[in-house]
């Protein structure tokens, strides 16, 4: 029993000494500032499309802002520049690829009780989904508890940078502003035709071909569905609109993300359209209830019916980001209980419309180039 209580304190004790050393430079170290700015380094960031759940945290922390653009990477391409010229303030891109709205949420929460927000921008993804996924890799940093912050750097990266205080970009990033450009560049000026030919070319592979030829002779039908609207609701309450709730004096700006026909026509990014204009209406009517909402949409315009205006099935050009802030500065393109429907009638005919059989004719001429 003697030697096992020995084993035991020399276990637990011994190696003490050094991971006691190593989380003192892990917080010396911080390379990406979730504790304090850089010592004894010059101040960088990593880039923000990769790793932005984590930079953030810094930015909110430490770097001036009164405006926010929260978006998935369908907000990539809005400028904090074009922001600031047209809505004044001072704005920051804290988008983060492939957020969720509870992802954004748990970064929203963490910055309004931090600072005095004037204007938030966010796009409204997946609202149609309960979708809460697992935010385990990085909501530890927003939970006002600084000590589990070291879990970022736990692991045999950051621990290797740190023990010699590297400066390598890998190790540290190589972004010397926090206000990062993240714009893709235009989308190309073309007819439709011409336009998916361009996007044919970029985008060529088997699976987005079987996923066309698929659905090329199925009619796009809107389905009713069972909905549990409660859980929606109360999903959207949680993650929405109890911030605004909360924060009277902040601006919400929503953007409708304005995916191509063809995203609608193949089911990818919305799999239940019913479901989705479901929700969509109820969130532009609950929306009435706060002074502090507005909701923009754009599925009503050609825009989306142009392959040659998007990069691939989903992110659109440039040109639309600057669109979605052109109307909030003109207050344009706004949904209300008023025009949801009329809205969503005509979003949904041009989905009907949306014919795939020229895009099928376009990458037969495709494969004979190819010969494939």
């Amino acid at each position: 029993m003697r030697k096992y209580k020995i084993f035991f304190f020399c276990a637990i004790f011994i190696p003490l000494p050094f991971i006691i050393s190593v989380a003192i430079l892990l917080y010396l170290y911080d390379p990406m500032q979730v504790w304090h700015k850089p010592y004894f380094r010059e101040t960088t960031f990593f880039e923000l499309r990769k790793h932005s759940r984590a930079q953030n945290k810094a930015i909110i922390d430490f770097y001036d802002f009164d405006s926010i653009i929260m978006g998935s990477s369908m907000m990539f391409g809005t400028s904090f520049k074009e922001a600031q010229e047209k809505l004044g303030g001072k704005w920051v891109n804290l988008s983060m690829s492939g957020s969720s709205m509870h992802d954004k949420a748990i970064v929203l929460n963490y910055i309004l009780k931090h600072k005095k927000i004037n204007n938030i921008i966010i796009s409204l993804d997946w609202i149609d989904r309960i979708y809460n996924n697992n935010t385990s890799s990085f909501d530890y940093l927003y939970d006002g508890n600084m000590f589990n912050n070291i879990h970022l750097y736990l692991n045999p990266k950051f621990i290797g940078c740190a023990l010699i205080w590297s400066n390598n970009a890998n190790c540290i990033g190589d972004k010397k502003e926090y206000q990062q450009i993240m714009r893709s560049g235009d989308s190309n000026v073309l007819d439709k035709i011409e336009g998916a030919k361009d996007w044919i070319n970029r985008n060529y592979n088997e699976k987005i071909i079987l996923a066309i030829n698929k659905y090329s002779n199925r009619a796009f039908s809107v389905i009713p569905q069972n909905i549990n609207y409660n859980l929606h609701y109360r999903y959207l309450y949680e993650n929405i609109f109890s911030l605004v709730e909360k924060y009277p004096q902040t601006n919400f700006y929503f953007i409708i993300p304005t995916h191509s026909r063809l995203t609608y026509r193949i089911q990818d990014e919305v799999y239940d359209f019913y479901t989705w204009r479901s929700i969509m209406k109820y969130f532009i009517h609950k929306s009435q209830s706060y002074k502090n909402i507005l909701v923009y949409g754009f599925d009503n315009l050609d825009y989306a019916d142009n392959l040659g205006n998007y990069f691939d099935f989903t992110h659109y050009g440039v040109d639309m980001n600057s669109m979605q802030i052109d109307a909030i500065k003109n207050k344009t393109h706004i949904l209300t209980p008023n025009n949801i429907d009329s809205y969503l009638d005509t979003m949904e005919q041009k989905i009907k419309d949306y014919d795939l059989k020229p895009l099928i004719k376009i990458i037969n001429e495709y494969d004979k180039q190819h010969k494939r």
